[in-house]
């Protein structure tokens, strides 16, 4: 599992959406991301496209997509991403992610406030909150 310590959180809603980004610094890159998104309402149409699931995307819209993780574990110390094999793909990482936080970071309340929110939805049923 590839871990970084994130350096910013934000998390907002926007139409119809939760979502969170956490920063952290790589072996790609010394801005990378991951922005997670949690739809609040799905319909049929959603549904039949494969967009009522988690979307995630790192640095753009290509390396992005719907249900690319199996599981979204958040704890007071981490948020672990377990990806599915078209997730480590499509996002381009090696290996699941493991990323560290503190209590003190900046960003770090309402993001996971967000998170702990998530599971209450359909597309949310992957995030696990410890």
């Amino acid at each position: 599992m590839n871990e970084h310590e994130i350096n910013t959180a934000q998390a907002g809603i926007h139409n119809g959406t939760l979502w969170v980004s956490l920063h952290f610094e790589s072996p790609a890159t010394t801005e990378d991301r991951i922005h997670i998104v949690c739809a609040t309402s799905v319909d049929e149409q959603d549904r039949g496209q494969g967009m009522n699931a988690i979307y995630l995307e790192r640095l753009h819209q290509g390396q992005s997509g719907y249900g690319l993780a199996s599981q979204i574990r958040v704890t007071d110390s981490a948020v672990e991403l377990q990806l599915t094999p078209d997730g480590l793909k499509r996002l381009e990482f090696p290996d699941s992610l493991r990323l560290k936080w503190s209590s003190t970071l900046d960003g770090y309340k309402i993001a996971r406030q967000h998170l702990a929110r998530m599971p209450d939805y359909e597309c949310g049923k992957v995030v696990q909150i410890a």
